[in-house]
Formats: C-alpha cells, sequence, structure tokens
C-alpha cells in the first residue's frame, strides 16, 4: 500500500519550504548589512581615533619644545638678573670644599 500525498498537501510542503528559505535568505541579508554598517561605523571611529591620535602627538610635541625651551640656561639666567636682581658669586663668596 503506497500512500500519495494529496496535491494540496504537496503544496503545502513546498510553500513551507519556500517560506523557510525566503527566511533564512532574508535574515542573511539582514546579517550581512548589519556586518556592513559596524564595518563602516568602525572605519568612520577608527579614522577619528587617528586624527585625534594625531592631534595629541602635535601637542606633545610643542609642549616638549616649550618645555625645553623654558628649560633653557639661558633664559634663566637671564630671569634670574633682570626679575631676581641675582649675580654670580663673587671668589669671596665661593667656599671650596676639600
Amino acid at each position: 500500500m503506497t500512500t500519495h500525498d494529496s496535491p494540496k498537501k504537496r503544496k503545502s510542503n513546498l510553500l513551507g519550504i519556500w517560506i523557510v528559505l525566503l527566511v533564512l535568505f532574508i535574515s542573511e541579508f539582514l546579517f550581512y548589512a548589519w556586518c556592513r554598517v559596524q564595518c563602516t561605523r568602525l572605519g568612520y571611529e577608527m579614522t577619528k581615533d587617528v586624527e585625534a591620535n594625531r592631534k595629541q602627538m602635535v601637542l606633545q610635541n610643542s609642549l616638549v619644545l616649550e618645555l625645553s625651551r623654558l628649560k633653557s640656561p639661558e633664559r634663566i639666567s637671564a630671569i634670574a638678573r633682570q626679575q631676581l636682581k641675582l649675580e654670580p658669586p663673587s671668589h669671596e663668596q665661593m667656599v671650596v670644599l676639600p
């Protein structure tokens, strides 16, 4: 005894398979679109971070230059003479340690 599927049941099975395939295809498409959006967002974020890093490096370099300028012995000596009215010690003021 062989049982034959009725045409109605066969169409129902075929429709179910198509619906499952369609849902899988749409899910895969949505996942792909989400991945592309995340990739683009991360690319923009990385570009923004690289630019911020570059600006911080430029600022750090300028601060290092300013620090070396402020620490220069010529500048400190000029401030000592002009603003603090200091002079180099005379020979009488110097003590030689043995």
